[in-house]
């Protein structure tokens, strides 16, 4: 009888010190403060995100691998089941098919890692405007991420230019009035224009493009197999960023706007 109270307090002790190994895959572009220089593999450099996360995985008893790919090939990735996760992420009722999301009552909840902010970059002498439905210029050339929903509207405004640019490409060409303007994170792209030597040459249309949370999203299949732990793990998220995200920001937010 002893022996067997000892086992299966051995037992007890072995699963709950076992972690869950979930993959995440990050985009393969550096977007700071969130999500600094890209690896091909292993774990993810550092920012506000891996930071965050790693604070929420813990607190779930998740072991979290990354890889580092193209942002489409991430989202292709997730729908296959290849990958367990990927951050960040915005809702909408097509990705909802294929991709799980924190909800309370069917609805996305306040679950996310991130209140996205996205500004129209326009060259400082520019005169276009956004109005929060139209631009002032229905021929203006507005360019944003490949695959992002904020590619998509503008796609749908019929108002994108012929090529497809990354965030540095396309934060370059502002500076030089090669396109009109270019949709991005606030914090994002006034990082990544500092970096380019270009913050005196850009500056943001006051109304946001859009404003989205951004989530971290499962795969189908990962949340059919792990629902308890990639549900605590959202909870924990949610936590981590009210309690956390203060301290996060003073420590890679480094550049004025």
């Amino acid at each position: 009888m002893l022996r067997l109270i000892i086992l299966t307090f051995t037992a007890v002790l072995v699963q709950q010190s076992y972690a869950e190994s979930f993959t995440f895959c990050l985009e393969d572009q550096a977007n700071p403060p969130f999500i600094h220089g890209p690896n091909d593999w292993g774990q993810s450099d550092n920012g506000l995100f891996p930071d965050l996360v790693a604070i929420a995985a813990k607190e779930a008893g998740m072991d979290i691998q990354y890889i580092r790919r193209p942002w489409k090939r991430c989202q292709q990735s997730l729908k296959q089941g290849e990958v367990d996760a990927l951050y960040a992420f915005i809702y909408t009722a097509e990705r909802d098919q294929w991709a799980a999301f924190p909800k309370t009552k069917g609805q996305p909840d306040q679950r996310y890692a991130y209140l996205g902010n996205y500004k129209v970059f326009t060259h400082k002498n520019s005169s276009l405007n956004w109005d929060g439905t139209a631009f002032s210029d229905p021929q203006a050339m507005v360019q944003s991420i490949p695959g992002y929903v904020a590619d998509q509207r503008l796609k749908a405004m019929q108002i994108m230019p012929q090529i497809e640019l990354q965030p540095m490409q396309g934060l370059e060409m502002v500076s030089r009035g090669r396109i009109d303007g270019y949709v991005i994170d606030r914090l994002i792209g006034w990082e990544l224009a500092h970096l380019l030597n270009i913050a005196d040459s850009v500056k943001t249309i006051e109304q946001p493009f859009m404003e989205q949370p951004w989530y971290i999203a499962f795969s189908k299949q990962a949340y059919g197999h792990s629902r308890p732990e990639i549900e605590a793990f959202w909870t924990a998220l949610e936590q981590a960023r009210i309690r956390y995200s203060p301290t996060l920001e003073a420590k890679y937010i480094e550049v004025p706007e």
